[in-house]
């Protein structure tokens, strides 16, 4: 290095002449045999104790070493040194400058300060047995100087006692505090190379300290007995750190006085940013673990003063140009203060962003990690904003700092992102007058929000209430800055930034308050995306003359991202079904605020391409006709919500969903109106014209007036009496009816009112007579409401005794009608053998009496027995026509009684006609003795045979031959002939249907009874069977069968039947076998006397039969014959009777089921 750039331009000038020429003598370079490349320039500093008594004049000052610095050792002058500067009660700085080869590096190597007086006599040297170790490291050589730093030279000791002397001085301290003072001096040496500030002297001065610091902070030291050994510290490296920190605060305290005096001339650096980053680069390279006020001040000396970042880059372009781990340091820096709580470091950020890279003004935002976008790597800011998530001192501190703004366009980007959640309203509250000089900066206000709720999405089920809040602020604070700055925060090349950012927002928003009612973080959000799209600069592209396609595709994609992530989140929100209801009068909304919700969204007003309103509408909609249609009516009527205004659009659709849904839910069972709340009468008064409109009947899409289909609607809608309740009583819900349901409520009130003035008078038509009768509660009911309403007259009618009346009146025709009807039925089914005259009678009934007035068809008339009136109809019929419709009607459903009657009405026909003439015509009064008498005589008496139970089989046979297995039919046949005798109590009904049923089956008996009747025979048995031989006669094909009566079927007759008909084919054949082999039975019985013999006899029978096969079959099957009807060979007494033989045959049975053969096997053997 060339003085002039080096030591020399960097030293303190001395005062007079012959101090600048000893300066100029150190840093002479004497020659070197040495070629290039192969030296190493070695600059000495140490300072000369004025023990000494140094004189220029007289004495030189030298260093000498070992061997390894030439021969003889000790003898060579390596490097002359001269005073470069007067150390008051010191001594003098002496420097000098040598080339030693490079091969001595990293080698321990021995040398010494030499004072030589006049004729080159030793003046005096440092001790003998100890030496001074140069160690150059190659680690540390940099450009190629070496700069070896030493501390006081003192004089050697003359003698043992002051050596002792001065062991024990540097004990106590003494020398301690003179090595302090020299590392002292050796430092502002260094530092003195600062004075001229350029690229080389900060790299020669990073370079001289690390050096410096090397050597200082371990001295090494060569004695005679041990080879290299470490001096003796005067303090450990650490406190060597600490002590030099100390010396460089004195240099730091001068810029952080409040003094308005001058720095001193000979200040190295005079610049409190450049210091700053000295000092900064001392603590890294000293590794010093910084107190709190050391890294306040260092914090304090890196907040920039400066005005404009072009300020701010002059200042420390140079030193951020050198190779030194700035970005590391200043972060690290950064780490210890949020550490330690020093929040003076956010005023250190300038100054890391112009080492992070140089500014670019105007570079645009884009959606990338927080930490870059905040200009904040390698920094834990997510985790301090935590811990300061209740102070305000950070934002103050900020506040104060506010002009670093000017100087740094990324700080507020990190500073926004520093704050807690809780702080960020009222960081832009405070700092709203820099975002009015660059509202630009909004779109960083906004991606910086979004990248705060992004951090919140993991908290999402555990955000607190002052979250919540904490973000309802900012969303505020964004709006009204939107709101505020609209025609200034775009610039043509942030608009997609800004649409991107602000649908990211909203997403986030969404996502972040999905299930949570927190609709109006929700809304601002949407309102922040709505203003976005609807700034003049982004209209202005989308609608000029040029307009921009890609621009319009953007807004519309934002737009529609923006109703896609809200529709979302009301799915996410209400995944519930809008109502919770125990039944449809009683409706509750499931989230209570759910309207309220809608409305407020929904309301936001963006532009109406969009389809943001549509859209919310439509899913509002669906939402609520997925209920049923008296929930949504109840609903809309009831008092959990509240129109927002006279145009809201949620109002609206909800009464356009129950009116529909009126039209669903009009039925005839169905009240809509009741039940309903009125506490909005407009409300109640739109559903109330609802329900009348919807319901009214209709022809051909017009409302009728109809008066038979007006009343019955009336009768039929139970709504109907709360529409004339209201109709009559209720002023201000009329008031809100419309203009159509107030004249149909006129119409139904005149239909009314003339069909029960037609009841009074009794010309009220018969089908409305039987229409009231059916529907008289809901017909009284509407006749209560109107009679305030009622004219005198008719007030004093008791209408529920009139209507009885009436309904008697009718009942006595339609009773007439049925007779008639019967009566006509029975005598058109007899046509083809006798006509009946019954013109008259048949024009009458064909007549439709549902539109004859009551008085028409029923009347009074005296009675020929009292003096009451008696009724009387249109029909007119006479006693004996008036006797057998009632009959007939009472029988009609008979079919005995049809049968008695066409074979009476056949015996009428004359033996030469035949049946297709029609045969001969009979007045109907004349029908009375030849068709009905006959006919009702012989009904009569076979009801009561069948009572009595004297029915012969053979008319059993004859007349319910028709009824075979079909006994439902025959009983009810026997139920309606009991209306010859209203007092049959019919208990005899059932056993006389069993009775027939058996005589139809006793042909399916008669086989099995022949077979046991000879089984009997074959076992000579001598018990009573006589059931079986009643079976047979009854049977039997003869006339003294035909006479017997069917009360002779009593239960034991029943029950044989029963049995005998459960021999099936195998059986019966099993037990007919038994019967034909007769002598077989009694050769047997004879043979083997009980089933216990059976064995040995088998077993003789197997001996005789030898190996011959069909002998061994034979006896086989003899064995099993026998085994099989032991039951009857064995077990029966001969004085056993049926009933006991029939005990005996399950064995039987049971040997059958398990050898189907059996009766094959007895054959067999046979």
């Amino acid at each position: 290095k060339k003085p002039e750039r080096g030591h020399r331009s960097n030293m303190a000038a001395l005062k007079d002449k012959d101090q600048k020429e000893w300066k100029a003598d150190a840093w002479k370079v004497p020659g070197s045999p040495l070629g290039p490349g192969e030296g190493v320039r070695v600059f000495f500093h140490a300072i000369l104790s004025k023990d000494f008594g140094f004189d220029p004049d007289q004495h030189q000052i030298f260093v000498r070493g070992g061997e390894e610095l030439g021969k003889p050792e000790w003898n060579v002058n390596v490097c002359e040194l001269h005073v470069t500067k007067p150390l008051e009660q010191v001594g003098a700085l002496i420097e000098g400058c040598t080339i030693l080869s490079k091969r001595l590096l990293d080698r321990p190597v021995p040398y010494k300060y030499v004072v030589i007086g006049n004729k080159d006599s030793i003046q005096d040297k440092e001790s003998e047995d100890v030496n001074r170790c140069l160690h150059l490291k190659s680690s540390l050589l940099g450009s190629g100087d070496w700069h070896q730093y030493d501390d006081i030279i003192c004089m050697k000791s003359t003698g043992i006692t002051e050596q002792v002397l001065n062991y024990v001085k540097e004990w106590v301290g003494n020398e301690v505090v003179k090595k302090k003072l020299a590392a002292s001096i050796m430092l502002d040496r260094v530092l003195s190379i600062l004075q001229t500030w350029s690229t080389i002297n900060l790299n020669s001065f990073f370079m001289q300290f690390r050096q410096f610091y090397s050597v200082v902070s371990e001295r090494m030291v060569y004695k005679e007995q041990v080879r290299w050994t470490s001096a003796q510290r005067w303090c450990s490296s650490g406190q060597v750190g600490k002590y030099l920190w100390k010396c460089l605060q004195k240099h730091m305290a001068l810029f952080l006085e409040k003094s308005e005096d001058p720095l001193p001339t000979d200040f190295p650096v005079r610049s409190k940013l450049r210091m700053g980053l000295i000092a900064l680069h001392v603590a890294e390279e000293l590794k010093l673990s910084l107190s709190k006020n050391d890294l306040g001040t260092l914090c304090g000396l890196l907040c920039t003063n400066a005005r404009s970042p072009g300020d701010l880059y002059d200042d420390l372009s140079l030193i951020f140009s050198t190779s030194q781990r700035w970005q590391d340091y200043l972060v690290n820096l950064c780490g210890r203060s949020m550490d330690q709580g020093v929040d003076l470091w956010v005023g250190t950020l300038p100054v890391l962003h112009l080492c992070m890279g140089p500014l670019l003004p105007g570079r645009e935002p884009r959606i990338q990690p927080e930490n870059i976008w905040a200009a904040l790597e390698g920094i834990s800011f997510s985790e301090f904003r935590k811990k300061r998530a209740h102070e305000k001192r950070l934002l103050q501190l900020m506040v104060e700092k506010k002009y670093l703004l000017s100087v740094d366009e990324d700080l507020f980007r990190s500073w926004f992102s520093l704050l807690p959640l809780s702080s960020l309203a009222a960081y832009l509250q405070e700092f709203s007058d820099y975002l009015t000089r660059f509202p630009a900066h909004v779109l960083d206000c906004l991606l910086g929000t979004y990248y705060r709720l992004q951090g919140l999405k993991d908290v999402n089920k555990n955000l607190e209430v002052r979250h919540l809040q904490d973000i309802d602020k900012t969303l505020k604070m964004l709006l009204h800055l939107l709101v505020t700055f609209q025609d200034k925060v775009l610039q043509e090349p942030l608009v997609p930034s800004y649409l991107t950012v602000c649908l990211k927002l909203h997403e986030a928003v969404c996502e972040l308050t999905k299930g949570l009612m927190t609709h109006e973080l929700l809304a601002l959000s949407a309102e922040i995306v709505c203003i976005i799209i609807r700034l003049k600069p982004i209209v202005d592209s989308e609608e000029g003359p040029g307009s921009d396609t890609g621009m319009r595709t953007s807004v519309r994609s934002v737009a529609q991202g923006a109703l896609a992530a809200t529709r979302a989140w009301f799915r996410g929100t209400f995944k519930q079904s809008i109502f919770c209801n125990s039944n449809d009068s009683s409706v509750r909304f499931t989230y209570s605020k759910e309207i309220q919700v809608w409305q407020q969204l929904v309301e936001i007003r963006f532009p109406e391409e969009h389809g943001w309103k549509e859209s919310l509408l439509g899913d509002l909609e669906g939402r609520l006709k997925q209920e049923r249609p008296l929930s949504q009516i109840s609903a809309y009527c009831s008092t959990g919500w509240a129109a927002a205004g006279a145009e809201d659009s949620v109002s609206k659709c909800f009464e356009k969903c129950a009116i529909e849904a009126v039209g669903l839910a009009c039925q005839p069972q169905t009240s809509i109106l009741e039940g309903l709340s009125q506490s909005n009468l407009q409300r109640f008064g739109i559903l109330a014209s609802a329900v009348v409109t919807k319901s009214w009947p209709r022809c051909n899409g017009e409302a009728v007036d109809d008066l038979a289909e007006v009343l019955k609607y009336l009768l039929t809608w139970p709504d109907v009496k709360h529409l004339f309740k209201l109709y009559r009583t209720d002023e201000k819900i009329l008031a809100h009816i419309t203009e159509d349901g107030k004249k149909l409520m006129a119409t139904a009130d005149s239909v009314f009112t003339k069909v029960a003035e037609a009841l009074l008078s009794r010309t009220v038509l018969v089908e409305q007579l039987q229409l009231i009768r059916n529907h008289m509660t809901q017909f009284l009911d509407i006749w209560e409401l109107k009679r305030k309403s009622l004219s005198p007259q008719e007030e004093k009618y008791d209408m529920k005794n009139v209507l009885d009346s009436r309904w008697k009146e009718l009942q006595f025709l339609q009773k007439e009608q049925s007779r008639v009807d019967s009566l006509l039925k029975l005598c058109e089914g007899v046509k083809h053998w006798v006509k009946v005259d019954c013109r008259k009678i048949a024009e009458k009934h064909a007549e439709d009496l549902g539109r004859k007035c009551l008085n028409e068809v029923v009347m009074a008339s005296p009675s020929p027995t009292s003096l009451d009136m008696e009724w009387v109809t249109h029909y007119n019929l006479s006693a004996h026509v008036q006797e057998m419709a009632t009959t007939i009607d009472l029988l009609k459903d008979s079919h005995i009684f049809w049968t008695f009657w066409a074979e009476a009405a056949r015996a009428l026909l004359p033996p030469e006609e035949e049946e297709a003439q029609g045969g001969p015509l009979v007045d109907i009064e004349d029908m009375y003795d030849d068709l009905y008498l006959p006919c009702f005589n012989k009904f009569r008496k076979l009801y009561e045979d069948l009572r009595s139970g004297e029915l012969t089989f053979g008319e059993v046979h004859t007349i319910f031959g028709v009824f075979v297995n079909k006994y439902e039919e025959l009983t009810f046949d026997l139920s309606v002939m009991c209306a010859l005798d209203p007092s049959d109590p019919r208990d005899w009904i059932q056993e006389r249907m069993e009775q027939v049923r058996e005589y139809h089956h006793l042909h399916l008996s008669a086989k099995a009874a022949k077979i046991i009747l000879e089984v009997k025979e074959t076992l000579g048995l001598t018990g009573d069977f006589s059931l079986l031989h009643f079976v047979l006669r009854i049977t039997e094909a003869s006339e003294n069968s035909r006479h017997g009566k069917l009360g002779q079927i009593d239960r034991q007759v029943i029950s044989a039947n029963k049995l005998l008909r459960h021999l099936d084919e195998a059986r019966c054949q099993c037990l007919l076998e038994l019967a034909l082999a007769r002598e077989f039975v009694h050769w047997v019985r004879e043979a083997v006397k009980g089933i216990n013999e059976l064995k040995v006899f088998v077993d003789l029978a197997f001996i005789f039969a030898g190996e011959n096969d069909m002998d061994m079959d034979r006896v086989a099957c003899f064995h099993d014959a026998v085994q099989g009807y032991s039951s009857l060979l064995y077990k029966l007494d001969m004085s056993t009777d049926f009933h006991a033989f029939t005990g005996h045959l399950k064995e039987l049975w049971k040997a059958l089921e398990n050898d189907p053969h059996l009766p094959s096997k007895l054959v067999s053997f046979i």
